[in-house]
């Protein structure tokens, strides 16, 4: 099977020094309620910086505008990705499950969270646990309000991501396929 636990790292962001140990004692918690087998995803809130690590704003979820869902029910992440896969633990269980992404997975992260979401819990850890850097190289970065062309046309050159982006006609049939997938994989 593996490991326990498994966490996404990028590069150019900085983890409080207690992220690992706040995660693990929330994903053990989770795992007393819901048991090892239950395919289970932790994550915490961002500090977001810029590229000196200056904080531009306390909190990725108050000042982005993901609508976090209130019960991580599959419907609401059917229709958009809201977990950075930087900010989540997932245990051995979930990664087994959603081990094989599928090409129409647009982010890993976004495929994982439907997983957790379909099969197992999600739990939040309010307070942010790394330093989420943001600058001219970032893959995705924060999320504010913008239109679904307008999102469309920022991915546009961003490699696997943008193309992915870029190959639908809108955010929909993005979610559409996404969703389709989903359904014939599980």
């Amino acid at each position: 099977r593996g490991y326990d636990y498994y966490m996404f790292s990028d590069q150019d962001d900085v983890w409080m020094p207690d992220k690992i140990e706040v995660l693990l004692k929330r994903m053990r918690d989770q795992e007393r309620l819901y048991g090892t087998d239950c395919p289970l995803l932790v994550y915490s809130d961002l500090e977001v910086t810029d590229t000196g690590l200056h904080t531009i704003s306390p909190s990725f979820i108050e000042s982005s505008a993901l609508r976090l869902p209130a019960k991580n029910t599959l419907q609401q992440f059917l229709l958009y990705n809201c977990i950075p896969g930087c900010a989540m633990m997932m245990n051995g269980a979930l990664r087994d499950l959603a081990d094989k992404i599928p090409g129409e997975a647009y982010m890993h992260d976004w495929w994982i969270a439907l997983t957790a979401a379909a099969f197992g819990r999600i739990a939040l850890e309010e307070r942010p646990l790394m330093k989420y850097r943001q600058h001219g190289g970032n893959a995705v970065g924060t999320i504010r309000a913008e239109s679904d062309a307008d999102r469309l046309k920022k991915y546009a050159s961003l490699g696997k991501i943008g193309r992915a982006y870029a190959s639908n006609r809108d955010m929909k049939a993005m979610r559409r396929a996404q969703a389709v997938k989903f359904l014939s994989v599980y």
